[in-house]
Order: structure tokens, then C-alpha cells, then sequence
């Protein structure tokens, strides 16, 4: 059976957003479509965590690094690709990492279970207090050490007495972490679920936070407001884009789900024909196609002619993220993503010569 992991998406439906106020018209830069076939798998099936997220600066060369978090309840599990090789690092905390962005000027984010946060300034890891220990943060982005944002929703089993907190909106300033309040999730109803699952956004005042039961909401640098998906039932895992006007968000129950925003509404985009039940990994950029992934080693891509092309799955594992470097190689990290406490690593790639990371 093929795969549906990875998704391209057509040029046509994905040209770059073209105009910027106060300035003339751009030309859209053509979207090319990413190889997400012939591949090898890295790590198919060691016991060391389940890898959930992917980010690298995508500057190319083997100055790039590609940088892979996730773990156990108890013990993160970070890596940093170079060139050919894997470093492991030690980031200070003792918690599952669930996503991991970088900023201009090098510095890495990591966020995860018990709302640990840690900072990267390219030597040494900082931990970073958030006061939210009830909340797990599952996804993080910024546009500089002085604008980060997080979110999250509540802790699956916190212990300790820790009540479980959902609907975190969290922003770093440089110095601090500091709650956000947001009047259009106090105002959801007490039975609604509080899962904020990914935030990205194409600057600092155009923001999209996407959720449980279809939210997507948007942040213009003064107010957020609630943008309609077309569902609520299904949770909407992960958001990415190219521009303002050309942003992408995926998941779905018990069916994939991918939306388009551009510039003005929320429109649903068709899947291919072998669609997985649950698709998290999500990544776009200027230039680049989309791809996508999802359970049980799901690839897939959608050509610029608008077909979809579904390879034959190379694991059993499931991709929670996947992510195109600089150098156009496909990545795809999960493990079982499914299970309740994933503890089984999953490492997929197109770049070739590779060693094998050491646990």
C-alpha cells in the first residue's frame, strides 16, 4: 500500500504571496517540487524516544545544522545534524521536547511536557522558566531571541499534584516567558477542548495559532482573533507557510485534513487517494513545496501538474514531523506516534552518506 507522509503541493496553488503594502508588486517565486522518494531510513526502530519535530536554518552547505528533538517522559532526546553526523546534546531538562525552532542570530528553542522550555546560543543550553508546569508545550516559532511564542495544551499526566492547564499562549521577550491573554479562547465554552497544538507566523504581527476541534487563530500584532476552518471537529496539528497570504495547516479525525489560507479565508485543499488517519508533519517555504506526514510511514507528494505521487512506506513507524534543508534533502523524523508514551525513534532522509547516530 503507498505511503501518505509526504505531500507537494502544485505551483499553481502554492505560489509565494506577491505584493507587500507600500511597495510595488513582486513577482511570486516559483515553488519546486521536493523529492521525498529514494531515501533511507536513518534509525527505524530504536527504543531511545520518539523524534516529534525538525527545524535547520535551511542556509545550505555544511555550515547547516539539522536539528531533531523529542524523548521519553523522562529523558529529551536532541540531536543536531552536521555535515554527515549526529551530536547529541544535553539540554539541562528532564522532560519529552515536542518542537524545536530556530532565530536570526543562531539561537535554538526547544519546548515540551511540563512546560520545559530551554534556549540554545550556540554553546551552551539555558533552561527558561514558564510557570506552566500542568501545561504541555507543543509547539514554539519566533522571528528573534526577543519574540518567541509557545503554546500548548494540558499535561497528559503531570503528577506531583499538578493541575493539568490547557490553552497556554506563552511569549519570550528576551528575558522572560509571560502569558498571553487571549479573550477569544476564555470565551469558548467550559466542555471545549484547550489543545493549542503549533504556531507560525510571517512576521511578528501576522501570527496563526491552530488547534483542537479545528481553531485557527490569528494574532495582527495588536488582537487575536478566531479565523473559520470549516470543521470543529477534527484537531488541526500543525501550521506552516510561505507569506501573510499563503499559510498551510494539516490534521483531521480519523482523516487527513490539509487548509490554505490565503490572505482571507480558510479553503479546503483535496488529498490523495491514500490518505493516512492521522497526519501531523507539516512544512512549506518560500520556493519549496509542501510536504507532509503522517502514521505508519506515510509519504507522499503533490506535484506542480496537481497530482499526488504516494510512494510504498520504507517503516512502520509513523513521521510527526518533516522538514527540506537547505540543500533540498527531505527529512522525516517519528516513531510510534500513536502509542500513549512513544519511546520507538524513527529517522528518514534523502540526504545521502549519513552515519548513524549514536544513543
Amino acid at each position: 500500500m503507498k505511503n501518505l507522509l509526504f505531500l507537494v503541493i502544485p505551483v499553481l496553488s502554492v505560489m509565494a504571496a506577491a505584493c507587500t503594502k507600500g511597495q510595488e508588486d513582486v513577482a511570486p517565486i516559483p515553488v519546486q517540487a521536493v523529492e521525498v522518494k529514494g531515501g533511507t531510513m536513518v534509525v527505524d526502530g530504536a527504543a531511545e524516544g520518539a523524534l516529534l519535530s525538525l527545524w535547520s536554518d535551511r542556509s545550505g552547505g555544511d555550515s547547516e545544522s539539522v536539528w531533531m528533538v523529542g524523548g521519553t517522559r523522562s529523558e529529551p532526546l536532541v540531536f543536531e545534524v552536521k555535515g554527515n553526523t549526529f551530536k547529541r546534546h544535553d539540554t539541562g531538562l528532564s522532560r519529552r521536547l515536542w518542537w524545536v525552532t530556530g532565530v536570526p542570530g543562531g539561537s535554538v528553542f526547544v519546548v515540551g511536557e511540563g512546560g520545559v522550555t530551554a534556549r540554545y546560543d550556540g554553546s551552551t543550553w539555558t533552561p527558561l522558566a514558564t510557570d506552566v508546569p500542568g501545561t504541555t508545550l507543543f509547539g514554539v516559532w519566533g522571528t528573534g531571541v526577543d519574540n518567541v511564542w509557545a503554546v500548548g495544551g494540558p499535561e497528559g499526566a503531570p503528577g506531583g499534584g499538578v493541575t493539568p492547564e490547557g490553552n497556554v499562549i506563552l511569549r519570550y521577550d528576551g528575558t522572560s516567558w509571560a502569558r498571553q491573554s487571549v479573550p477569544e479562547l476564555d470565551a469558548r465554552p467550559e466542555s471545549a477542548q484547550k489543545f493549542l497544538f503549533k504556531v507560525w507566523g510571517a512576521d511578528k504581527d501576522n501570527v496563526v495559532v491552530v488547534g483542537s476541534s479545528g481553531l485557527a487563530l490569528h494574532y495582527d500584532g495588536a488582537a487575536w482573533r478566531v479565523e473559520p476552518t470549516g470543521d470543529t471537529a477534527g484537531a488541526l496539528f500543525t501550521v506552516s507557510g510561505r507569506s501573510a497570504d499563503d499559510i498551510w495547516a494539516i490534521g483531521g479525525l480519523n482523516e487527513m485534513r490539509l487548509i490554505h489560507w490565503d490572505g482571507g479565508k480558510w479553503s479546503q485543499v483535496p488529498v490523495g487517494e491514500f490518505p493516512p488517519t492521522i497526519t501531523q508533519g507539516l512544512f512549506v517555504a518560500p520556493g519549496t513545496g509542501l510536504v507532509a506526514g503522517g502514521i505508519s510511514g506515510y509519504v507522499a507528494a503533490l506535484g506542480t501538474d496537481g497530482s499526488w505521487v504516494e510512494p510504498d512506506p520504507e517503516t512502520a513507524q509513523g513521521f510527526h514531523a518533516v522538514w527540506v534543508d537547505g540543500g533540498g534533502a527531505f527529512w522525516a523524523v517519528g516513531g510510534d506516534i500513536v502509542s500513549l508514551d512513544p519511546v520507538m525513534t524513527a529517522i528518514y532522509t534523502t540526504r545521502q552518506g549519513l552515519e548513524p547516530p549514536v544513543f
